[in-house]
């Protein structure tokens, strides 16, 4: 009763937080956009401007439907404080969702055109918005009241540790088991409960004395080597001690806190981006972002494409022949053994008489005409001879009608950020395109 009672009146506190910064932060800026829209010179065409600096990767027909909206008295959008308030925090998510590069793209767009904002005001703002754009289960205060339940579990035997993650899984039906796994895993390596491996290192008088008699001679890695040939004990143990002595000087580790957007992008890009291009994207570590997401129990696997049964099922031929099509070299496909949209494209394009196109149904067509870049109609038949759109892009349509044509659950988490761990994964993409394109 009464953890549940802190956590109620924690929950009011922070409530209370949010609200006063929402107030400072429409206090900040209101009047920086007041000014801006009570200039004489400001109408449609510098608004059209201003819409265009903040997004930038729009088409001007897009920009035209924009400040096209009107508010509730009939009155154009775009000559209202609400309208960029809005639009400078649709800017920031989309920058959010686009790694380091993008969130800093994104803030130098809001200052080229509201330059009284600063840098650090708009990257505090950035933060705010993607926490409240983060799955619950990613917040610390989440597991408050199912952490005691787990460590009590994995302090216990092994049968303790299940029945306490059965017991989680029962008050969080959201959750998935591996992602409670992997916190008990996670407090089975800080806390240590299970015991220590192997003999502990007795250090004596002697072997200190050793210690420092090798290291005033010669340097650390020989005296390590010498040292461990005498006692066998991990080379990490003679550094530690040789450390705690005052020996050889501590390394000072930087540590690089996660950050709510850069959260916020793992959890967009995983299973559709390596970890390789998500760690070059935030500029961390393969292992910063590998070990993040063990932590969290998601899959790192990339599974960009699709399988060879749902390809089988959508070009309506037996499993064999796609085999004898990959043995034969006439379609490609990655580590994982899945066929990417680039692989599928150079497919329909070079080996087009291997497919039945009478017999596809009508959705099929539409996504092979859709992968190839066609814009003729689908019962014209496979003329895949006009120039592709995009080379290599994954499309939305595609996705969506793999989905409703098979109903393929998706296995691991998902990488939409609102998404709960048990919900359906969203096209890359599709979030930063709604951010970038409407306030």
């Amino acid at each position: 009763m009464r953890s549940i009672q802190s956590n109620e009146n924690q929950g009011d506190s922070e409530t209370i937080e949010r609200n006063e910064y929402e107030r400072g932060w429409i206090t900040l800026v209101d009047p920086i956009i007041a000014t801006r829209l009570s200039a004489a010179d400001f109408d449609r065409d510098k608004a059209g401007q201003m819409a265009q600096a903040l997004h930038s990767s729009l088409k001007p027909k897009a920009i035209d439907k924009l400040l096209q909206k009107v508010d509730q008295d009939e009155r154009p959008a775009w000559a209202s404080i609400e309208f960029w308030r809005k639009d400078i925090d649709h800017v920031l998510l989309g920058g959010a969702l686009n790694g380091k590069s993008g969130r800093s793209e994104a803030i130098k767009k809001i200052r080229s055109v509201w330059t009284k904002l600063s840098f650090t005001q708009l990257e505090e703002r950035m933060q705010i918005i993607a926490s409240d754009n983060l799955p619950a289960w990613v917040r610390e205060n989440y597991w408050e009241e199912l952490d005691p339940m787990l460590m009590k579990g994995v302090a216990g035997s092994p049968r303790d540790e299940r029945v306490a993650i059965k017991r989680i899984l029962e008050l969080r039906p959201e959750l998935r088991p591996k992602v409670v796994a992997a916190r008990a895993k996670y407090f089975h390596r800080i806390v240590g409960t299970r015991g220590r491996k192997g003999a502990r290192c007795l250090w004596t008088e002697s072997l200190d004395t050793e210690l420092r008699d090798l290291l005033s001679r010669v340097n650390a890695q020989e005296a390590m080597a010498a040292l461990q040939a005498k006692t066998h004990w991990p080379r990490a143990s003679l550094l530690r001690r040789a450390q705690k002595l005052g020996l050889l000087k501590t390394k000072q580790r930087t540590i690089n806190p996660w950050t709510e957007p850069e959260i916020m992008f793992v959890l967009e890009r995983v299973n559709h981006s390596t970890v390789k291009e998500i760690a070059r994207q935030l500029d961390r570590s393969e292992k910063s972002v590998t070990r993040w997401l063990e932590n969290e129990g998601l899959s790192y696997r990339c599974e960009e494409g699709i399988t060879a049964t749902q390809l089988r099922r959508m070009l309506c031929v037996r499993h064999a022949t796609i085999t004898a099509w990959v043995d034969q070299k006439l379609i490609s496909r990655t580590r994982e053994g899945r066929f990417t949209d680039r692989y599928l494209s150079l497919f329909f394009r070079r080996h087009r008489d291997l497919l039945k196109w009478d017999e596809l149904p009508a959705s099929t067509k539409a996504w092979i005409l859709e992968i190839v870049g066609n814009d003729d109609e689908a019962d014209q038949g496979p003329d895949f001879t006009s120039p592709r759109r995009r080379h290599g892009a994954k499309s939305q349509n595609s996705e969506e009608l793999l989905v409703s044509e098979f109903s393929i659950p998706h296995r691991n988490a998902p990488s939409t950020s609102q998404a709960e761990p048990s919900g359906d994964r969203a096209p890359r993409n599709s979030r930063a395109r709604v951010a970038n394109s409407q306030p």
